[in-house]
C-alpha cells in the first residue's frame, strides 16, 4: 500500500512538471485582439466565434495526456479503497490477480444487475462523467473523452468489483457520461464568470487538472439564456389496477419540492455540429409523507421523487428563419431519469428533433417534437414494488428495456405576463428478459404529462401551479396486465435568476 501511494505521488509530481503531451496548435487560431485575461483563463465570451466550427472530434489547446489519464483513475482508486477499507463492502474486497486472469483468459461473464435504482442510473453516469471530464478538462475532444469514460467503466466493472460485471453499468457509465459530462463541463465555464470556486463543485476534475498544469480548459461563458430555481409543495393520488388483484390506491398527502431549470444556448436558432452546444436541463425532487405501501419500511413511510429531464442538440440546422420565426432541426439526445415512490423510468435516447419559435408583439410561442430510439431504458414493475409476489422473488423494482420515446412540448408566454407550459413524454418499451427476473413483461406503454402556469410578481419572482398526469399499461407474460394512473398537483414560487 505504501509503495502504491509513493508511486502515485511520483507520477503526480512528474505530471505536474511535464509539458503537454501534444504540442498541437489550437485548431482555430486565437484572435490577435483577444485580451490578456482571456489568454490566461482560456475562457471566451459567448459572442466569440472561436468555437463556431467545433464538432465531436474538435479540441482546443494542448492536450495533457498524463494529467488526464492519471486523473481518470483518481475517482476509481478513491472509490475502490473507500468501499474496501472504510465501508468494508464485500464486493470491493477484490482479488486483482484473479480478475486480471479472467480478463486474460476471456472467461469474464456479464449480466444485467439488480442494484439500487439511483446507483445504476444516476450515480453510474456521474462516475463515468468523472473520467469524461478528466480528459475533457485537459483539452481533449468529446469523442476522446467518451473513449476514456468507456475504458474507465470497463476497468471498474472487471477489476474493482467481486460482482459479475454489469452490462447496464457499462452502458450508463459510458454513453450516459456523455450528456451528463458535457453539460456539466459547459456549465463549469459559466461558473468561471459567476463565482470561480463553483466550477470545482460542478466539475471536480477541473481541480485535478488545473492544480497540476496551472491551466484552465478552453470554453465559453455567457451561454445561459434562462436560469430559474423553484420551491413549492403538493399532493398526489394514484391507483394500480390488475385483473385478478384488488385495486391498489396510493395517496401522498403532502410533499415539498425543489428544482432547477437551465436553458443553455438558443435551441430554436441553432446551426452547429458541436454536440450539446445548446441544451435544456431540468433537475429536482420532492419528499414527503409516504402512502403506507412498498416493499421496504422506509418506502412505506417516506415519499420520494427525484428527476432529471434533459435534451441537447448533437447536430442541428437552422431552417425557415425570418423576422418573427426561428426553426431548428437535427439529431437530438434525451437523457431522462425519474425515481418516484409510485413509478420509475429512465432513458438514453438519440433521435430526430424539431424546435420552432414564433415571436409576436404581445407574446412568444415555442414548440418542439423529438422522436427517439431508446438505446437502453428502464421501467418499474408494480408487482415487485408492492409485494404482490413473494418477497424472496423481489430482485429489483424495474425492467431493462429498449424501444421508442416521443417528446412534445409547448410554451406560450406573454410579454411581462403569465406563461403556460405543456410537456409530454410518451414511451413504448419492450422489456426484455434477464436471468434474475421472475416476471417477464413483453410491452410497456406509458405517458408522463406535465402542465404549468406561472404569473410574474416581479422581474425575478413568479408564482405558479403544476399538474402531472402519469398513465401506464404493462403487458406481462406470467402475471395479469397492470394499468397505473397517478395525478399530482402542486404550487410553487419560481426565482428567475436569468
Amino acid at each position: 500500500m505504501k509503495k502504491s501511494l509513493k508511486l502515485f505521488l511520483i507520477i503526480a509530481s512528474i505530471t505536474a512538471a511535464l509539458p503537454a503531451w501534444s504540442q498541437e496548435e489550437v485548431i482555430q487560431s486565437e484572435s490577435k485582439s483577444e485580451s490578456e485575461s482571456s489568454r490566461l483563463t482560456n475562457n471566451f465570451d459567448a459572442s466569440s466565434d472561436f468555437f463556431d466550427d467545433d464538432n465531436l472530434f474538435t479540441h482546443h489547446g494542448d492536450r495533457h495526456f498524463l494529467t488526464a489519464s492519471t486523473g481518470m483513475f483518481v475517482p476509481t482508486v478513491v472509490l475502490s479503497l473507500w468501499n474496501r477499507y472504510a465501508s468494508g463492502s464485500g464486493w470491493a474486497k477484490v482479488d486483482y490477480k484473479r480478475n486480471f486472469n479472467r480478463l486474460k483468459n476471456g472467461t469474464v461473464k456479464w449480466e444485467w444487475d439488480t442494484d439500487w435504482y439511483w446507483t445504476n442510473f444516476v450515480l453510474h453516469p456521474y462516475q463515468g462523467q468523472l473520467s469524461y471530464s478528466a480528459f475533457r478538462t485537459a483539452n481533449f475532444s468529446q469523442f476522446e473523452s467518451m473513449l476514456a469514460a468507456t475504458f474507465g467503466s470497463f476497468v471498474w466493472e472487471t477489476m474493482c468489483e467481486n460482482n459479475t460485471p454489469s452490462l447496464n453499468d457499462m452502458v450508463y457509465t459510458s454513453v450516459g457520461a456523455w450528456p451528463m459530462g458535457e453539460m456539466l463541463h459547459r456549465l463549469s465555464f459559466e461558473a468561471d464568470a459567476a463565482w470561480g470556486p463553483l466550477r470545482f463543485l460542478i466539475t471536480p476534475m477541473r481541480l485535478w487538472n488545473e492544480g497540476l498544469t496551472g491551466e484552465k480548459p478552453y470554453g465559453s461563458h455567457g451561454n445561459i439564456k434562462e436560469l430559474s430555481f423553484y420551491t413549492g409543495f403538493g399532493a398526489a393520488n394514484g391507483v394500480n389496477d390488475a385483473d385478478t388483484y384488488d385495486k391498489s390506491r396510493e395517496t401522498y398527502p403532502l410533499f415539498g419540492s425543489l428544482g432547477l431549470d437551465i436553458v443553455y444556448g438558443d435551441s430554436f436558432n441553432h446551426n452547429s455540429n458541436d454536440p450539446f452546444s445548446a441544451f435544456n436541463l431540468s433537475i429536482g425532487g420532492s419528499m414527503g409523507k409516504g402512502c403506507g405501501q412498498g416493499y421496504r419500511s422506509l418506502e412505506k413511510d417516506l415519499m420520494h421523487n427525484l428527476y432529471i429531464f434533459s435534451d441537447g442538440w448533437v447536430i442541428s440546422r437552422s431552417v425557415l428563419a425570418d423576422e418573427d420565426r426561428d426553426t431548428s432541426i437535427g439529431i437530438i439526445f434525451d437523457y431522462d431519469f425519474l425515481w418516484h415512490s409510485f413509478m420509475n423510468f429512465s432513458t438514453l435516447a438519440p433521435g430526430f428533433g424539431i424546435k420552432q419559435r414564433f415571436a409576436g408583439d404581445r407574446a412568444k410561442a415555442e414548440w418542439e417534437l423529438h422522436l427517439d430510439a431508446v438505446l437502453l431504458g428502464t421501467h418499474d414493475v408494480w408487482y415487485y414494488r408492492r409485494q404482490v409476489i413473494d418477497s424472496d422473488k423481489i430482485y429489483k423494482a424495474y425492467n431493462y428495456s429498449v424501444g421508442g420515446e416521443a417528446v412534445a412540448a409547448l410554451r406560450y408566454k406573454f410579454n411581462d405576463g403569465p406563461a403556460f407550459v405543456l410537456n409530454n413524454h410518451f414511451y413504448a418499451f419492450y422489456d426484455f428478459k434477464d436471468a434474475k427476473h421472475e416476471v417477464e413483461p413483453g410491452l410497456s406503454l406509458f405517458d408522463y404529462l406535465r402542465c404549468e402556469v406561472t404569473f410574474p410578481v416581479s422581474s425575478q419572482i413568479s408564482l405558479g401551479g403544476e399538474n402531472i398526469l402519469y398513465a401506464a399499461w404493462s403487458c406481462f407474460d406470467s402475471y395479469p396486465d397492470v394499468v397505473s394512473l397517478m395525478y399530482s398537483t402542486g404550487f410553487f414560487v419560481r426565482y428567475n435568476l436569468k
